[in-house]
C-alpha cells in the first residue's frame, strides 16, 4: 500500500484511458508480429538466497524491470505463457510468449 497509493476519480480514469490506449497499440502491434517470443526474466536472477525482502522498497525496485515483459502482457490482457528452457549456473531458465 505505501508504493500504491490511494488514487482521486481523475487519476484513475486518466490511467484508465492510458491502459486502454495500450491495450490497443498492443492489439495492432500483434496483428502484424504474432507471436512475440521474449525471454522471461531479461537478466540473472539472483539466487533465492539472495532475492530481494518484499518489504525493502528499493529491492523491489530493482527486480521489477526483470518481469517487465510479463507485467506487460498482464497489464493489456494477452495470453502468455512461460516456458522452461533449461537451467544456467544450477538456475532455471525460461521464454514467454504472448499471442
Amino acid at each position: 500500500m505505501e508504493r500504491t497509493p490511494h488514487t482521486e476519480l481523475a487519476e484513475f480514469l486518466e490511467q484508465t484511458g492510458a491502459r486502454l490506449g495500450i491495450q490497443r497499440d498492443w492489439a495492432k502491434f500483434l496483428d502484424s508480429y504474432p507471436p512475440l517470443l521474449g525471454t522471461t526474466c531479461p537478466q540473472p536472477v539472483p539466487g533465492a538466497d539472495l532475492l530481494p525482502d518484499d518489504t525493502d522498497a528499493e529491492s523491489h525496485a530493482r527486480m521489477m524491470p526483470a518481469g517487465a515483459l510479463c507485467t506487460v502482457t498482464s497489464l493489456v490482457g494477452v495470453p502468455a505463457v512461460s516456458v522452461p528452457t533449461g537451467f544456467a549456473d544450477d538456475m532455471p531458465q525460461a521464454s514467454s510468449s504472448s499471442a
